[in-house]
């Protein structure tokens, strides 16, 4: 029911428009409520919203329009298009190579040809990403054999050397034990 309060018909609207959202209501609801809201904007207990932030309520409505910007389709001039039979600036396809000697390879710059190679002196986080590049990604567990989340490539030494028989695919928890083993506290 709409209360008789002018004060309260704002606060009533307010709830009634939280209650009504998600819901279905009939035709006649609906007019119902239509036709509360026009006699409360004619009564003037509601005002008008408006999409401004503005104190006095002013909407502007301004277009930018630059007459520089190019619309689609439109063409500037025929002097400056593409005409029939025109040879772009650069006639290499895609695919296509000038010369093997300006061609870039990382087969040159790959492992010991590298200036930044540093062999056996290498640290820890280099070694283990240069194992993961030879060997892949671990897929299972060579000490338990069973089916877990996650593998990690464990050096079996514990010298760290760039040698990749060296290395063995084992699981998290596996790997936590064999540390501890190689610590001496198991």
């Amino acid at each position: 029911m709409l209360p008789k309060d002018p004060l309260k018909i704002a606060e009533y609207r307010a709830t009634l428009s939280r209650k009504q959202r998600g819901r279905k209501v009939s035709i006649e609801t609906r007019q119902k409520i239509a036709t509360t809201v026009s006699k409360n904007y004619e009564l003037g207990l509601v005002k008008k919203r408006t999409h401004t932030n503005r104190p006095s309520g002013l909407v502007y409505n301004i277009k930018v329009v630059n007459k520089a910007w190019i619309k689609k389709g439109q063409q500037l001039s025929p002097e400056t298009g593409f005409k029939p039979g025109h040879i772009p600036y650069n006639p290499i396809k895609p695919g296509e190579h000038r010369s093997p000697k300006t061609e870039f390879t990382s087969e040159i710059t790959k492992g010991e040809n590298n200036f930044q190679w540093k062999g056996d002196d290498v640290g820890y986080f280099a070694l283990h990403s240069w194992v993961y590049r030879n060997l892949g990604k671990a897929k299972d567990c060579k000490r338990c054999g069973k089916i877990k989340k996650r593998y990690v490539w464990h050096n079996i030494s514990g010298e760290y050397k760039r040698d990749l028989s060296d290395w063995k695919s084992v699981c998290d928890t596996c790997h936590k034990v064999e540390h501890r083993i190689m610590k001496g506290v198991l």
